[in-house]
């Protein structure tokens, strides 16, 4: 056979073969295996493809087990591990306890051992020290609330902190009598007490 026939033969033999060969995609796609028994498959012996069908009960694993946890690699174990941030906001919405919806026996459930008010014993000296009010956590205006102002005081007041020296708190000096001793408070830079007998 020379050169020339052999591809003319080459050219016939590729024709038959395509006119009979079928495109996979042209075949129904099964969505699921219910129905279905085989499947279609080569089968080569010492270079040589037969196409044959496949039970597909044939191609179980060989252990055919369920997965057990050690079967999962870290990756794997780590996208199916649920978390909070995997949630959307209607999941944590769902999960979160709500204590109308609980019974009067799961409430009881949930009571702590203790179940008594607490004391300053059960408190650390961390919580403790949260707990007390001291000058530095107030506000601003929390402080000037705190302040004693003059012009808030009443008379019988005034008269009450009057110190034992005798001294009459007055708002100005037109209150003054005779007996009284002033004591003036300059204010600004040159800033001073000092008293005089009026």
């Amino acid at each position: 056979m020379t050169q020339e026939e052999f591809d003319q033969l080459v050219v016939a033999v590729t024709a038959a073969i395509m006119n009979k060969s079928s495109d996979p995609g042209q075949y129904e796609l099964a969505e699921s295996l219910s129905g279905i028994t085989s499947l279609p498959a080569l089968h080569e012996v010492s270079g040589v493809f037969t196409l044959k069908r496949v039970l597909i009960s044939s191609l179980k694993g060989d252990r055919g087990n369920p997965f057990v946890y050690s079967d999962f690699t870290e990756s794997e174990l780590a996208d199916l591990r649920l978390t909070w941030d995997k949630l959307t906001p209607e999941q944590k919405e769902s999960l979160k306890l709500k204590f109308a919806d609980l019974t009067s026996e799961d409430k009881e459930e949930i009571k702590g051992d203790q179940g008594n008010p607490f004391t300053y014993d059960d408190f650390t000296e961390s919580e403790l020290a949260d707990l007390r009010l001291t000058w530095d956590k107030l506000t601003p205006e929390q402080k000037d609330s705190l302040k004693l102002h003059f012009n808030e005081l009443t008379a019988e007041e005034k008269e009450e902190i009057k110190g034992d020296s005798g001294v009459q708190i007055v708002n100005d000096l037109s209150e003054a009598d005779e007996s009284s001793r002033v004591v003036i408070v300059q204010t600004g830079e040159e800033s001073g007490n000092w008293e005089k007998e009026w």
